[in-house]
């Protein structure tokens, strides 16, 4: 979902890339986040008559990075807010506001990483 309607998200190969910065409390740690993205490309979303392409960035907003002992996870959960992005086409009961380059743009949501160590899981990656 995308501006409150059914949407297509295209990645292009982009990625959010979470920083775990100072701890805050026991496990816990504040960070920023990036959209990282090859050279040349972006996210992509289609809503309907809307049409926004989010460029690369970084230091955005602040999210909380949380290390779990059982088991052995990192759950990183934030929000977003000054996202940068170009809306390339508006139409009918597009609820943006005309095309161009805007910093009003947001996310928020919850991931949760876990790794391997010598081929064997130690963990799993779920966005939510």
């Amino acid at each position: 979902m995308a501006f409150g309607i059914a949407s297509t998200v295209r990645f292009n190969g982009c990625d959010y890339l979470f920083h775990a910065g100072e701890e805050v409390a026991a496990d816990v740690h504040a960070g920023t986040v990036d959209i990282v993205c090859p050279s040349g490309k972006s996210i992509e979303i289609a809503a309907g008559t809307c049409e926004v392409s989010v460029p690369p960035q970084i230091g955005l907003g602040t999210n909380k990075v949380e290390n779990n002992t059982n088991p052995m996870d990192a759950v990183a959960t934030g929000s977003l807010t000054g996202v940068s992005y170009t809306k390339t086409k508006d139409g009918f009961l597009c609820p943006l506001d005309s095309t161009g380059t805007k910093t009003d743009g947001g996310y928020s949501g919850a991931a949760t990483a876990i790794g391997t160590s010598g081929g064997v899981q130690v963990g799993i990656w779920v966005e939510g």
